[in-house]
């Protein structure tokens, strides 16, 4: 399929293939309770969770910008619009741009990024800009997994034996019994479910270690994004340098999983299920909760910082990314529910 050949497009030209995406409907609900399981017998202990092809060095363009895939892009003149966001005046989607940016004006730094169907929708500030990822690296590393299976690196079922590992205070793996093994798909699932930083050192550990796994994500094409610390290092406040990220890449993880061109289709649809943990909370919690969002919200590492990552189906086929990164946001999570509450009120209409 030659998924890592990358096309050098600017922010403006970001669009939504009609490659027939995986949808929502197709995860099972065998699939969901899964899902569910393991974060189910940690709240039994503890009562409290938190709620290419394998060539790609001949075919991976680095630049200092930005990246996209070219069959999100390829049929730019051919994708359907949306019915119910083809009605927004200028003046209705001046508002949506509005919101973004007084999330810009009133964070120290920011980077966002939103857009809806084809470019019916579509706001950015600043959305190539770096900060520190916090939880929304967790993402990236999920997408190293995915793709590790795929390549046959790993498989789902490799089990890590946790007894003797460091133990990080709160982590859900910490409340569950010590003298187990679990499956990376555990780990992964601990990770997205439940925020569990001492799963995701473990699975970074069992990826090959931090350079490997950062190597990995460039590699997927998330150049603006950088792995440097564990998990441990990152909550101590000891880091010299953080995990990195942009709403750039975070847009481009998102729509390339919803089409379904980042891995083979049984690996992406194992993905979507993995990345299905957002929930309706920060942008999507003025949003109908009858619905799967992809994606995540971020528990800050770092004081000050407040990110979400957040895409949905606004109709059939039809996705709505929306990615905010801020630093030292003024009123931050009023200013996250503002955003998706004025979004959902339009689209609505």
């Amino acid at each position: 399929m030659n998924k890592f050949t990358f096309l050098f497009l600017s922010l403006t030209f970001w669009t939504v293939s009609n490659e027939k995406p995986i949808k929502a409907q197709d995860i099972t609900t065998t699939e969901a309770t899964e899902m569910t399981s393991i974060t189910n017998e940690a709240n039994e202990t503890n009562q409290i969770t938190e709620s290419n092809e394998s060539n790609t060095s001949e075919s991976k363009y680095i630049i200092d910008t930005e990246v996209s895939w070219p069959e999100i892009n390829q049929s730019f003149e051919e994708q359907s619009s949306s019915n119910m966001i083809e009605e927004f005046n200028d003046q209705t989607k001046s508002l949506i741009v509005d919101q973004i940016s007084i999330i810009k004006e009133q964070s120290k730094t920011s980077s966002i990024f939103v857009q809806a169907a084809n470019h019916q929708l579509s706001s950015s500030e600043d959305a190539t800009e770096v900060l520190p990822a916090d939880d929304l690296i967790k993402l990236f590393i999920a997408a190293v997994y995915f793709y590790q299976i795929e390549t046959k690196q790993i498989t789902a079922d490799d089990m890590v034996n946790i007894a003797d590992q460091e133990i990080i205070p709160g982590s859900t793996l910490a409340n569950l019994p010590q003298d187990k093994s679990y499956s990376l798909k555990v780990l992964v699932q601990l990770m997205l479910q439940s925020h569990d930083n001492m799963a995701t050192d473990l699975l970074i550990e069992s990826l090959g270690g931090l350079e490997k796994v950062n190597q990995q994500i460039q590699e997927l094409g998330f150049i603006q994004t950088s792995l440097v610390n564990n998990m441990a290092t990152e909550l101590s406040g000891a880091a010299n340098q953080y995990n990195e990220t942009s709403a750039s890449d975070l847009a481009n993880l998102l729509l390339a999983l919803f089409q379904g061109v980042l891995f083979d289709e049984d690996i992406n649809q194992e993905a979507l299920t993995m990345y299905s943990q957002h929930g309706p909370i920060g942008i999507a919690n003025s949003l109908d909760n009858n619905q799967l969002f992809y994606g995540l919200k971020a528990k800050a590492m770092q004081e000050g910082m407040l990110h979400d990552a957040l895409l949905y189906e606004v109709e059939s086929e039809v996705p709505v990314v929306i990615v905010v990164m801020s630093e030292q946001l003024s009123d931050a999570e009023n200013r996250l529910d503002k955003l998706g509450y004025q979004l959902n009120h339009l689209i609505m209409e």
